[in-house]
């Protein structure tokens, strides 16, 4: 219970970061640079960054841009997604496999789930769930799924009943007890724990964040946040956008990930 309370301050801090970062017009020079090609990057709320090496080693980078972590699955394909929202429970999704191997907050392998085991077989997204289970949306069905640890399904949402056109969700985070899930071409959908449909916002991203009733996505050449609530957006210019290919916000840092490098950036 402590641990969570602790995420939760640490995520207000980063709201209020987050929000003083986007009155200003460009960023300062990086606090550190790291070297190296990468195919994925994720931060987990307490200042961690994770990272996919081309060769598919995940490691992890402390708020200094320290590595004190390395997790190596090669036999199991490609890492192509990372769910650290919860960093003692961490999410790897291996699409080409269709496994889900769980890990704990020291990147030692917990559990691993082959969804082709529950009939499912173009699972395209996953996102860890607050009551310890995960969410996964099938594709070829269309439906959103709950799995728990046994595994089994929880319960599934059918989306065509709800939706009059198919989504392809590349991307899905839960947060402030709903599930929102991103279609790269119409938009962010909004959905409540029980996976009905509730919105969508029409940003065509693939990725996002949601803090403090923001989403936060990154639309080149802008770091861009749009407050559901209030309507307003925010845009933040960064350095060289035509080489970023991913940028996420995290307590008080700024992460940008290109081909070759990765800059990690002090917000003030």
């Amino acid at each position: 219970m402590f641990k969570h309370l602790n995420i939760v301050l640490l995520m207000l801090f980063s709201i209020v970061s987050v929000l003083r970062a986007q009155e200003v017009a460009s960023v300062s020079s990086p606090l550190k640079v790291l070297t190296f090609n990468s195919r994925i990057m994720t931060t987990d709320g307490v200042g961690n960054l994770y990272v996919v090496k081309d060769n598919n080693l995940l490691i992890r980078y402390n708020a200094q841009g320290d590595s004190d972590r390395v997790f190596n699955e090669i036999k199991k394909g490609s890492i192509t997604q990372i769910d650290a929202s919860n960093p003692l429970r961490i999410l790897l999704f291996f699409k080409e496999y269709q496994l889900v191997v769980v890990l704990d907050q020291m990147l030692s392998k917990k559990h691993v789930f082959k969804l082709n085991n529950l009939g499912l077989f173009n699972v395209t997204s996953i996102a860890n769930s607050a009551d310890g289970t995960f969410w996964a949306y099938d594709a070829a069905q269309g439906v959103l799924l709950k799995i728990d640890d046994k595994p089994s399904i929880r319960f599934s949402s059918p989306l065509r009943t709800m939706l009059d056109h198919a989504v392809q969700f590349q991307y899905m985070v839960e947060d402030d007890r709903m599930l929102y899930a991103a279609d790269s071409t119409s938009g962010i959908y909004k959905f409540d724990l029980y996976g009905f449909y509730n919105t969508v916002y029409h940003f065509p991203t693939v990725e996002f964040q949601w803090i403090n009733q923001q989403l936060i996505y990154w639309q080149s050449p802008n770091l861009i946040a749009y407050h559901t609530e209030s309507l307003r957006e925010k845009k933040r210019a960064l350095p060289e956008p035509e080489t970023i290919l991913q940028v996420r916000v995290d307590r008080n840092r700024l992460f940008i990930r290109r081909k070759n490098q990765l800059e990690l950036y002090t917000l003030e």
